[in-house]
């Protein structure tokens, strides 16, 4: 699919048939936070399918493929990675907890003013990704992924310790729990069997 010459899909095509989607981003932006959250995954997949609008395709399999693979852009799903529950550690956005500067970013760089702005998900991506470093946005994604071994100025290291502490993305309470049972189990002599 290349933006700049074909049509934005409207659905997806299993065994043949067309099923309509929703485009909308920020329908896709509430999906992306479902797929992060700590919901089921019977939650989660029920998530998926109200993608669609009217009947469903006949083959699940399919069916969840193929919206994973508009979720990521018409990209194969597995060669983007499906939508799933990351580390916290690993996280360098969070869409509901950064939506202001995500909102500014977009006010910054383009003038959009996404609560009035009506966008192809696909659109919205392209926007996203695309955004600059001059943005306090992207500013904080780069404290979040920043390798601090990788800096050997000790001043430097420092600096962006404290800026990754500063605006790191908070612990989900799913976490929260999960690190106060290793926790208690270190304390008490338990055994971290099933906790790590």
């Amino acid at each position: 699919m290349n933006l700049l010459t074909d049509s934005l899909p409207a659905g997806i095509t299993i065994d043949g048939g067309f099923y309509p989607i929703v485009t909308d981003y920020r329908a896709w932006l509430r999906f992306s936070m479902l797929m992060q959250s700590d919901k089921t995954g019977e939650e989660k997949t029920v998530g998926m399918l109200s993608m669609l609008k009217g009947k469903l395709p006949p083959r699940f399999e399919e069916t969840i493929s193929a919206i994973l693979a508009f979720y990521t852009g018409g990209e194969p799903a597995e060669e983007q990675g499906t939508p799933r529950a990351e580390t916290h550690a690993s996280r360098i956005y969070d869409f509901a907890y950064d939506s202001g500067l995500i909102y500014a970013a977009f006010f910054q760089q383009y003038g959009i003013d996404l609560q009035r702005a009506e966008f192809h998900w696909w659109q919205f991506k392209a926007l996203f990704n695309a955004l600059s470093e001059d943005t306090q946005f992207m500013k904080v994604v780069g404290y979040r992924g920043m390798d601090l071994s990788k800096i050997k100025d000790k001043t430097q290291r420092e600096f962006y310790s404290k800026m990754k502490k500063q605006y790191a993305l908070p612990i989900p309470q799913s976490e929260k729990e999960q690190l106060s049972k290793i926790e208690q189990a270190l304390l008490n002599g338990g055994d971290l069997t099933g906790l790590i």
